[in-house]
C-alpha cells in the first residue's frame, strides 16, 4: 500500500494532495482495472414490437426497423447487441472454459462500451471485465471473479489490480479477498451454522489470499448493508404462502414468481457440450431446475439487509422463516459477517472507497412501484431505487467518497445509471446533474473515479 497517498475529502469534491496540477486530470492508474458487475441481466426488449422498447431502448440495439402502415412511425423488429459489443460481458462464450456457451446477444452489457472505452482507450488503463454467474451467491460469484483477476495479473505482469464493483459486484469484490490464490476456495472453509471465524483463520497466510492481489477496492452503489428491493422481492414471494397450501421456500413448482421469470433467468446460464445447464466454469455439474432455483434464492437472500447486517427491515414478513429460507438457498452461514468479519478486512492492506447514488423524482419507466419506492424513502431514508444511501456508503476504516444526487428538482441518479445502460433514462437531465467534477455521463463518472485514484497514489 502506498503510504504517501492523499485523502479523498468532502464527498470527493476536494483532493488534498501534494501532486502537481496536471496529475489531477490524469485517469491512468498504475494497476490493471477489473470491473465486476451487478446482479442479474436484463433483456433489451422482451417483445420485438413493443412500443415502449422503441421509446426506451437505445436505437443502436435495433437490428431492423420497419415503418408502420401509415408511414408515420418506425418499429424495431429485432433487438440485438451490435457485433462490436459482443465481447463485453455477458458474453456468449466462457473465457475460462470454451466448452461453455450461451446466447445472450439480446441482453444489455454489464458495463457499456462507452464506459469501457473511456477507461481503456481514453484513459490508457488495462481493463478486464468479470463475467460472473448472474444469479448466485456472492461467494460463488467471487470464485468466478478470481479468474478475471488472475487473468489481469497474468496478461499484464502486474502484482495487484484495482477492483471496481458495481452493486452486487461490490460484495463479490469484498468476498474475493478471502479466497485462496491457489484454488479459489474460501480460506475459512470450515464455517458452520453455529460458528464464526476464529482468530486462527483470521491469521491465515496473507500471501495465499486474493487480498494480496488487490491494491484498492471501489464499491459503486454497493448493497453493503443490504438492498431493500431484494427484501421486497422475497416479501412478495413469501406472501404466496396464502395462495398455496403447505407452501415451502424450496417449492419452485408452485412458485408463481419463479414460473413467470425462470425462462429469462435460465437464458443467462451456461450450457455444456451436451446442452445441459451448468453454473459456472468453477462448478460444471449439471444443474436441474431445483438447483437453478436454489441459486436464484441465494442470489436474492445475500442481498438482503438481514443477511448483510443480521437485522431485517422492520416491515419484512419473511424473517420468521429465515432458517428455512437459508437452507432452501443452500447457505451454511447465517449472515455475511460469519464469512467476512470486519477484522478480516482490517488485516489486509487494501484501500476501500465507496460511491453512492440517490433518486429524487420517480420515473415509472424504471419499472418498480412508485408506492413502494416512496414508502421505503419514508421508512428507511434516501435510496437509489435498490439500496439506501446509507447501505451504499462504507464507513469506519473505509472511505466514502461521493453520493451522486444532483438537483432535488431532477430525477437524481438511479442505481443502474452506473452500468451505462441508458444514461438518459437512469440519470438526470443535464441541468439537474451534479456540478463540477461529477457532471456528465456515466463514462465521465468512471473517469473521475480513476482521477481520484491517481490523486490518491494509485
Amino acid at each position: 500500500m502506498n503510504r504517501n497517498r492523499c485523502k479523498l475529502v468532502g464527498l470527493g469534491l476536494t483532493l488534498l494532495c501534494s501532486f502537481g496540477a496536471n496529475s489531477a486530470v490524469q485517469c491512468r492508474v498504475n494497476y490493471p482495472v477489473v470491473l465486476t458487475h451487478h446482479w442479474g441481466m436484463k433483456a433489451l426488449c422482451s417483445s420485438a414490437t413493443d412500443e415502449e422498447c422503441d421509446r426506451l431502448v437505445p436505437a443502436k440495439y435495433c437490428q431492423q426497423w420497419q415503418w408502420d402502415e401509415l408511414g408515420q412511425d418506425q418499429d424495431c423488429l429485432s433487438w440485438r447487441v451490435p457485433d462490436k459489443e459482443l465481447d463485453l460481458p455477458p458474453r456468449n462464450y466462457n473465457v475460462v472454459e470454451p466448452s461453455l456457451q450461451r446466447d445472450v446477444s439480446g441482453y444489455y452489457r454489464y458495463f457499456s462500451q462507452e464506459i469501457v472505452q473511456r477507461l481503456s482507450e481514453d484513459c490508457g488503463n488495462q481493463v478486464f471485465i468479470a463475467d460472473n454467474p448472474a444469479f448466485s451467491s456472492s461467494l460463488v460469484r467471487a470464485q468466478s471473479l478470481r479468474h478475471t483477476v488472475l487473468q489481469a495479473l497474468d496478461n499484464t505482469g502486474a502484482d495487484k489490480v484495482i477492483l471496481l464493483g458495481l452493486s452486487q459486484g461490490s460484495q463479490d469484490a469484498r468476498m474475493l479477498t478471502q479466497l485462496s490464490v491457489d484454488d479459489g476456495e474460501f480460506i475459512a472453509s470450515n464455517v458452520s451454522e453455529s460458528t464464526v471465524i476464529n482468530s486462527d483463520i483470521e491469521n491465515s497466510d496473507a500471501k495465499n489470499s486474493m487480498a494480496s492481489k488487490v491494491a484498492a477496492l471501489v464499491t459503486i452503489a454497493g448493497e453493503n448493508e443490504g438492498s431493500w428491493s431484494a427484501s421486497v422481492f422475497l416479501n412478495t414471494m413469501y406472501a404466496q404462502r396464502h395462495m398455496t397450501k403447505n407452501w415451502q421456500w424450496h417449492d419452485y413448482d408452485n412458485n408463481p414468481l419463479w414460473q413467470l421469470g425462470k425462462n429469462q433467468i435460465m437464458a443467462g446460464l451456461w450450457k455444456n457440450e451436451n446442452s445441459h445447464y451448468v453454473l459456472s466454469e468453477n462448478q460444471r455439474a449439471v444443474q436441474t431446475e431445483a438447483d437453478i432455483f436454489q441459486q436464484f434464492l441465494a442470489s436474492n437472500l445475500v442481498l438482503t439487509k438481514k443477511y448483510m447486517t443480521g437485522k431485517a427491515y422492520s416491515w419484512v414478513t419473511w424473517e420468521q422463516s429465515w432458517d428455512e429460507l437459508r437452507r432452501a438457498a443452500g447457505l451454511n452461514e447465517m449472515y455475511w459477517n460469519q464469512l467476512l468479519t470486519p477484522s478480516l478486512e482490517l488485516l489486509n492492506s487494501i484501500s476501500y472507497y465507496s460511491y453512492a447514488a440517490q433518486v429524487h423524482g420517480w420515473n415509472k419507466a424504471w419499472g418498480q412501484s412508485l408506492f413502494v419506492a416512496n414508502l421505503v424513502t419514508l421508512l428507511e431514508g434516501k435510496h437509489d431505487g435498490y439500496a439506501t444511501v446509507k447501505s451504499q456508503s462504507l464507513s469506519g476504516d473505509k472511505q466514502h467518497v461521493k453520493t451522486m444526487s444532483g438537483s432535488p428538482k431532477g430525477s437524481g441518479y438511479h442505481h443502474m445509471f452506473f452500468s451505462g445502460r441508458n444514461d438518459a433514462l437512469y440519470g438526470p437531465k443535464e441541468m439537474d446533474q451534479e456540478l463540477n467534477l461529477y457532471r456528465g455521463s456515466s463514462a465521465d463518472f468512471y473517469q473521475q473515479i480513476m482521477t481520484n485514484l491517481v490523486a490518491a497514489g494509485f
